[in-house]
């Protein structure tokens, strides 16, 4: 299935521009036929605009889409020079042919880029010059379709086919539309009717075979594949046709003297060479792969595409360093080869290696800057390698080039959310649902960023749009559920808070009076008073900050939380809390380090209260290979483990500075490291001892933040509450020297 489905996705994006470059093709013919009739304006700049609309055109067809966008935004700026209405135009007027082309031809540009939202711009500046044709229809179904908006895409085709009965283009996109929701029949009908046009059309017919095989008709796609082979023996494609249909029809011995014999057909012809090899991938010989695309390489080896399914037949064999020796030897006679640079990517990202991922789809991305399943991919190997600030500002750099995409949209608005950038977060999300109107998951979460940034309405109104799509949508629940508790008074919400969340709740029998006796209108001053009363006695991490503290503490954070300076083959870090942007800090400035197994880590955490545990678990994630890093555990039992991935920065030694003030998630930070870790010592006095974490309510037009202790942590069972982390080598003085004099004895 997701062979199929992958094939399928791939010839949509084929046959989309390939439908959009025949439309041109006709498109140029009445370019010509326009340039016969007389033009009104200055002749000079008639001749401009031919000449700047045909160097454009020529260049797209060349493939030089940036260049060509150049030379026909220079043709569209002469047109307004002639007609300057045009440029603010908002009805349908009467024109010539040769100022309509400029617009049809950008509109062509950018759909080949992937660009669809500018290339529905373009084509409806086009269509507002009648008369209409065929093939502006036609362009702007297809760039309809790149943005999902199939409805209204299929009405463009229809018109394109009230031209034309026989639009192979349109037949063909909707044929695409019909098989992307599911609508097998109807696909085929299309497909069947470009067919009847064009026996030969090879798009069509493939798309035809996959309609078949949607509504598992194995032995009608191989009866179909078969028929076709024996019209066109002659053709590589033919073969490839029944090739997928003996392959799907489960054939395999047959399948394989099949692709041998089209092997043999086609000596001088790259992708029928490799179609045995992939034969045996897709069947799940990689054994027989491995031998068959090296033997291949043998005797050709600059050939990328033997290589690139060389070193995923040794993924997925989990010879992994076969595959690195693979990858590198291809590279040398092809550089820069984005596909090469994506099998390594998918290599690791089945590893969970995810920054070993994100660096080799980075790679793709940057050979080919407009490909959005490399971009998404780069993002997405990113954001879960909690790479969050590379992840967001490269979303940001790839929006800029491919606006249409919900995908980076997507990936770039929950970085921003894990930041806390969440004004830039609701812009992102807004892009991902103008792209993708039901898109459910994107309209929670632009709920969710408003609900952050304070905008109560607008966060009711896309949950209840997402809920409508989806009825189950966990984040819209949670936004929706939130809201209604913001209207209830401040006093309740505190209480309810506390009686949901506090750990120590059991033992502590007078927090009921102490809520009690709070009337609806508590200030923050009562209901700080209530919450000491109601916690148990001996806690001190369960408290409220208000007023003039809430202002303090509001004012010192977005402060810097994380310094460092490198000093030869030392890297000394020092964390003084871990809030939100702590980890992207540290990871970052971890990641910029060259050969970082050569070099010693200080990590200087004396004085270091604690903060989000979320965060001291992701800058375990950066330092720690595959494990359960730490395990919260909450007053009904339940628990919530947190796990590194595969990937991991390993340094020659570690060193952790601690004394008395190192406390609750710099604890965990240390403990897990030393846990974990067999180069790793500790320097300093006995740390402070909280094996506890927090939970805070805050309610920012109140100024009140209530700190609750939620669960206890501990690091393969062990937890320090009551014995505190006793450091490896005792220091006895305050100064940085004291701590740094063992590391720098290098004990």
């Amino acid at each position: 299935m997701n062979r199929l489905l992958t094939a399928a996705v791939k010839l949509a994006a084929i046959l989309a521009l390939a439908a959009v470059a025949a439309a041109c093709s006709d498109f140029a013919r009445g370019f010509r036929e326009g340039l016969a009739e007389p033009a009104d304006g200055p002749p000079e700049v008639v001749r401009a605009i031919e000449k700047h609309n045909q160097t454009g055109y020529d260049l797209i067809e060349e493939g030089k889409y940036d260049e060509g966008i150049g030379w026909l935004w220079e043709a569209v700026k002469f047109v307004y020079e002639v007609h300057p209405e045009y440029e603010t135009l908002e009805d349908e007027v009467r024109s010539k042919e040769l100022f309509d082309s400029p617009f049809n031809n950008m509109s062509w540009a950018y759909n080949e880029l992937g660009d669809y939202e500018e290339s529905l711009y373009w084509i409806d500046r086009a269509l507002l010059l009648l008369p209409n044709t065929e093939i502006e229809y036609i362009n702007k179904g297809n760039a309809l379709y790149g943005l999902n908006r199939y409805d209204e895409a299929v009405d463009y085709y229809d018109l394109a086919l009230e031209e034309n009965e026989d639009s192979l283009n349109a037949l063909y996109g909707k044929g695409l539309i019909y098989y992307d929701k599911g609508y097998y029949s109807g696909a085929a009908d299309m497909f069947n009717r470009c067919l009847s046009i064009d026996s030969s059309d090879y798009d069509a017919a493939e798309m035809l075979l996959y309609s078949f095989l949607g509504r598992e008709q194995e032995e009608d796609a191989l009866a179909f594949a078969e028929k076709w082979l024996g019209d066109y023996p002659d053709r590589f494609d033919a073969y490839r046709l029944k090739s997928i249909a003996l392959e799907h029809a489960g054939e395999f011995e047959e399948a394989e003297a099949f692709a041998l014999q089209a092997a043999e057909a086609f000596p001088g012809l790259t992708e029928a060479q490799e179609l045995p090899g992939r034969l045996y991938y897709d069947s799940g010989y990689y054994g027989e792969a491995v031998a068959y695309f090296k033997s291949r390489l043998a005797s050709h080896p600059s050939e990328s595409g033997s290589a690139v399914w060389l070193i995923r037949s040794y993924a997925a064999m989990q010879d992994y360093a076969a595959a690195e020796e693979a990858y590198h030897q291809a590279a040398r006679s092809n550089p820069d080869h984005a596909e090469l640079a994506e099998a390594m990517g998918d290599m690791y990202l089945d590893q969970t290696q995810y920054a070993e991922a994100a660096h080799y789809y980075g790679l793709a991305a940057e050979w080919e800057p407009y490909n959005e399943i490399y971009a998404t991919a780069a993002l997405e190997a990113l954001y879960y390698g909690n790479r969050i600030d590379r992840c967001a500002a490269s979303g940001a750099s790839m929006r800029n080039k491919m606006s249409y995409s919900g995908n980076i949209a997507w990936y770039t608005g929950l970085c921003q959310l894990e930041k806390g950038d969440y004004e830039s977060a609701v812009i992102s999300f807004e892009e991902a649902v103008a792209i993708n109107p039901d898109d459910y998951a994107s309209l929670a979460q632009l709920a969710y960023a408003h609900l952050l940034t304070g905008n109560d309405e607008e966060a009711a109104e896309f949950a209840s749009a997402s809920l409508e799509l989806y009825d189950s949508e966990a984040t819209a629940l949670y936004v929706e559920q939130e809201l209604k508790e913001r209207k209830r008074p401040l006093s309740k919400r505190v209480e309810a808070f506390f009686r949901d969340q506090y750990l120590y709740q059991e033992t502590s029998s007078e927090w009921e009076k102490a809520f009690a006796s709070l009337t609806e209108a508590a200030s923050p001053q009562e209901i700080a008073e209530a919450v000491e009363r109601a916690k148990k006695q001996d806690d001190p991490f369960t408290f409220v900050i208000y007023g003039e503290e809430y202002d303090q503490l509001s004012s010192l954070s977005g402060g810097e939380s994380v310094t460092f300076r490198e000093e030869g083959d030392l890297l000394y870090l020092s964390v003084s809390t871990f809030d939100a942007t702590t980890d992207n800090r540290f990871i970052e400035i971890l990641d910029s380090v060259k050969n970082p197994e050569r070099k010693t880590l200080v990590l200087d955490l004396r004085g270091n209260a604690g903060g989000l545990s979320d965060s001291a678990n992701r800058m375990l994630d950066a330092l720690l290979p595959d494990y359960v890093t730490s395990t919260m555990i909450y007053r009904d039992g339940s628990t919530e483990s947190y796990y590194s991935d595969s990937s991991s920065l390993a340094f020659k030694k570690i060193y952790v500075l601690v004394d008395e003030g190192t406390a609750s998630a710099a604890e965990l930070v240390t403990l897990g490291l030393k846990t974990y870790l067999p180069n790793v010592t500790i320097i300093g006095r006995d740390t402070y001892g909280k094996g506890v974490g927090q939970v805070v309510f805050e309610d920012r037009s109140a100024k009140m933040m209530v700190f609750v202790v939620n669960f206890y942590w501990n690091v393969k069972q062990t937890n320090i509450a009551s014995t505190r982390i006793q450091p490896d080598i005792y220091v006895t003085g305050s100064s940085i020297d004291s701590f740094m004099k063992p590391v720098r004895e290098g004990r």
